[in-house]
């Protein structure tokens, strides 16, 4: 009798274990790659348990291998600010303005449009400009915009660019008559303005000396 009493104590005692607290009446221990499922139950003799195992849906294969667990990550580079270009941007600013400055220093005081004929070729448009140079800058090239029109209907006939490399560089403060010939100039060759026409040309931009070229906006 006490044997049998011995036996039930034990039986109580693991029952209200820690082993079998647990909310359903089965668990489940997940091994590496596995769910193990042990399931118990009461008999006439105590408590006894069965054993099978399944494959966990979440196979950890995946994430061992990176898979699908390694984040992508997006690369950027980024550029740190640059501290001067502020200062590098006010100092090409100041350039342009400098350059615009001496352009509208060179002017053209007296021009004049006609037409050279000759027995051996045919008659060649020619303009002739006289150009002061008021500016810092020694002068390789000169561009032109030139225009004629007619003198009481004020029609304008062409309007048109040309330019002129001169045979030495104009210096700051130097003046110079240009005779330039046109012929070169397709919508310049061929032209043949009516009597009395009125030819005005202006400087729109220029070569310097050490080959920058200034042109106006």
């Amino acid at each position: 009798m006490k044997k049998f009493f011995a036996v039930l104590i034990t039986l109580c005692f693991i029952t209200s274990s820690e082993v079998f607290a647990q909310n359903s009446n089965d668990f489940q221990t997940v091994s590496q790659n596995r769910v193990s499922v042990r399931y118990h139950h009461f008999g006439f003799w105590g408590p006894s348990f069965s054993h099978r195992s399944r494959w966990h849906h979440h196979s950890p294969f995946f994430y061992r291998h990176h898979f699908y667990s390694r984040p992508v990550v997006n690369v950027v580079n980024v550029t740190p600010p640059d501290p001067f270009q502020a200062e590098r941007e006010r100092e090409r600013l100041e350039r342009v303005r400098e350059a615009q400055r001496n352009l509208a220093l060179i002017s053209v005081l007296n021009e004049r449009f006609f037409r050279v004929f000759s027995s051996a070729a045919a008659p060649a448009a020619v303009a002739e400009v006289t150009v002061i140079n008021n500016s810092d800058l020694a002068i390789s090239e000169i561009f032109f915009r030139g225009r004629i029109e007619t003198h009481i209907t004020n029609r304008v006939i062409i309007d048109d660019v040309f330019n002129y490399e001169l045979p030495r560089h104009l210096q700051p403060g130097e003046r110079a008559v240009y005779r330039i010939p046109l012929s070169s100039f397709s919508r310049w060759a061929n032209i043949r303005p009516p009597d009395m026409a009125v030819f005005t040309a202006t400087v729109t931009g220029i070569t310097t000396s050490s080959g920058e070229i200034i042109r106006s906006n």
